[in-house]
């Protein structure tokens, strides 16, 4: 079938595809957020996904809480992620793109009917919800591993 396109010199045909020195061409490779790594849309020139946008970084003075310290040092992530979506009003859906998690997980651990005992999954989400290395179960000092579930 034959191209009948013409264009006016110094514009494009309609539906072309943008040249890489065009305004609004994008040289990424991948797009995905900076924040948690979720993928964005194509169309979208933010760097970062509609969660990480809301909630923003989480304050150091949320890690300070002593009651959100002694879940951390529990390795009690249910208590956890009420008490950070209590004091950020983050929903279990920005949680749960924050940190990879599905949203029913999240509901899952936050309830008891779930812990979150991968050490892989347990970093990650440690990871992407920026706790300061001060209030990382992981500092010195604390449990290496998750404690088994007390009823």
């Amino acid at each position: 079938m034959r191209d009948y396109t013409t264009t006016v010199p110094g514009t494009r045909a309609v539906g072309a595809a943008k040249a890489p020195s065009e305004p609004g061409h994008s040289h990424r490779s991948h797009h995905s957020c900076v924040g948690c790594g979720a993928y964005l849309s194509r169309y979208s020139d933010d760097a970062r996904c509609s969660a990480c946008a809301r909630s923003g970084p989480i304050p150091d003075a949320v890690w300070a809480d002593p009651a959100v310290a002694a879940t951390l040092a529990r390795w009690d992530f249910g208590v956890v992620f009420r008490l950070l979506r209590s004091a950020t009003g983050m929903s279990q859906n920005d949680l749960s793109a924050l940190t990879g998690l599905s949203q029913g997980a999240i509901s899952q651990i936050e309830a008891g009917t779930r812990r979150l005992l991968n050490i892989d999954r347990i970093q990650a989400a440690i990871h992407a919800l920026g706790v300061p290395a001060w209030a990382s179960p992981f500092a010195a000092g604390t449990s290496a591993r998750p404690s088994p579930p007390q009823r």
